[in-house]
């Protein structure tokens, strides 16, 4: 019966710890499964009073950014993954946008997600 992991992700390529120990620590890699999870910052809040159309686009344009660096980071991070011999129907990907404190939704992820185990990388 295979494994089911859930991986988090950061924003940095060069420090996928999580993804490392996963890809070096199991050889039968077709019998575990994993699900790579990004926390995205929430942008910047506006006041109501200062929102008008240019803070609104703004907004939109620094959420696509936040959204498109934490998807490139889950990309990345799935590339590595597949090299190393993972299955590509193996290997999942979630990304959420999340307030602090992050931890909260490592727990709700980790609680609902019928994972084996949560591998944190460099925090």
């Amino acid at each position: 019966m295979g494994k089911h992991f859930l991986v988090t992700i950061g924003d940095d390529p060069d420090v996928f710890y999580g993804v490392g120990f996963i890809q070096h620590f199991f050889d039968a890699k077709d019998l575990v499964r994993v699900t790579l999870f990004h926390i995205a910052p929430q942008p910047p809040a506006v006041w109501p009073e200062e929102l008008s159309y240019e803070t609104k686009t703004e907004l939109e344009k620094q959420a696509g950014r936040i959204e498109d660096k934490g998807r490139a980071a889950l990309a990345a991070a799935r590339d590595g993954l597949v090299r190393r011999g993972f299955p590509p129907s193996g290997v999942e990907e979630k990304f959420v946008f999340g307030s602090f404190p992050r931890s909260g939704y490592l727990i709700l992820e980790g609680e609902y997600g019928d994972y084996d185990a949560v591998v944190l990388g460099q925090r």
